[in-house]
């Protein structure tokens, strides 16, 4: 992707936390790698489905993108601009370009605030039109995510789960951005009520010309809305393709384990489930060599598990626009073409 086509792009992007627990002696604990050198761009009104196990990076690093958190090291750039280091009237003014939805609704809608006020808050925030207007402006972006202008007076707890969370994506549209983050957005949501909202991101998206990021740790919920994923284990990217190469010809053992979850198996995957072995390792210190390989299920029968323990391998082509961090990533697309793994 050119600079020209990317809208946001982050560069060996590093997010560090300082771990609670305290070390020997009262000393202060070690540092939480949650994203760990991460290189990534978004394109504009391109879909992107970041995807990976509970405690793989992918939240911090979509908080990170729209500087929710501060970075450790890297650069985050939007529209071209280097934002890592911009100051706060700058981010103030790049806020109304790059909004994030919530996973919970609840949380994120103030209880005391009508539902008008929670919409018109962001435009009276950024001087946008008069009163009149914003109420106008609120109306209609409750109608676009099928809600009604009588709505405006109710407060959050008289709506449905699925209703809070249109109303929370109607706030985030309402500054008419241009980058939408998406942070497992139906995850608490009952099964028919996710697929409203994923086909509501899905015309907001078309209609708004929206650059969408979709996190989730379900590959399923990604699948049909996005056209590129990257798969995130650890901190890092260990996977990233457009969607359809993924499912296709996935190229890494962790990214063949996910699909393997999915409901209604395709062709290119197992009959059965392949269950992953242990948590995910501590991102405080990490597995050496390849970070997955305390799990692979594959590194006896293609690899070279002293390979694997040993050898970093780097995020590198094995196809168009398809990349992969494993050090057997041709063998193991090959051997699911061929449904041998």
């Amino acid at each position: 992707m050119s600079g020209h086509d990317e809208l946001l792009a982050v560069d060996d992007l590093h997010v560090r936390f300082k771990n609670r627990a305290h070390g020997p002696l009262g000393r202060s604990g070690r540092w939480v790698r949650a994203v760990d050198g991460v290189t990534l761009a978004v394109g504009r009104a391109e879909r992107l489905g970041l995807v990976g196990e509970s405690g793989s990076g992918k939240t911090t690093l979509a908080r990170a993108m729209l500087r929710l958190v501060p970075a450790y090291g890297g650069a985050i750039r939007f529209d071209n601009v280097d934002i890592s280091e911009a100051s706060r009237a700058d981010m103030r003014t790049l806020r109304k370009r790059m909004q994030m939805v919530f996973q919970d609704a609840s949380a994120a809608l103030h209880p005391w605030y009508r539902i008008g006020d929670s919409l018109t808050e962001p435009l009276a925030i950024h001087g946008i039109g008069t009163r009149a207007e914003r109420h106008d402006r609120a109306v209609a972006i409750l109608a676009t995510v099928g809600l009604q202008g009588s709505d405006m007076t109710r407060y959050p707890h008289e709506f449905s789960g699925g209703q809070r969370q249109r109303i929370a994506i109607a706030r985030s549209l309402i500054l008419e951005p241009e980058l939408l983050v998406a942070d497992e957005p139906v995850s608490a949501l009952d099964m028919s009520i996710q697929a409203q909202i994923m086909n509501l991101l899905a015309h907001l998206g078309r209609t708004f010309d929206l650059s969408l990021v979709l996190v989730s740790h379900d590959l399923a919920v990604v699948r049909h809305l996005t056209q590129r994923i990257a798969v995130m284990y650890l901190g890092r990217i260990v996977e990233e393709a457009p969607t359809a190469t993924l499912f296709r010809e996935p190229a890494h053992p962790y990214t063949v384990a996910l699909m393997s979850a999915m409901p209604a198996l395709g062709q290119t995957r197992r009959s059965s489930r392949i269950v992953l072995k242990g948590d995910v390792p501590s991102a405080i210190n990490p597995p050496s060599g390849c970070r997955f390989h305390t799990r692979c299920w594959l590194k006896d029968k293609l690899g070279n598990p002293a390979r694997c323990a040993s050898e970093d391998p780097a995020l590198q082509a094995v196809g168009d626009n398809h990349r992969s961090a494993c050090h057997f990533s041709g063998e193991i697309a090959a051997n699911v073409e061929r449904k041998e793994v």
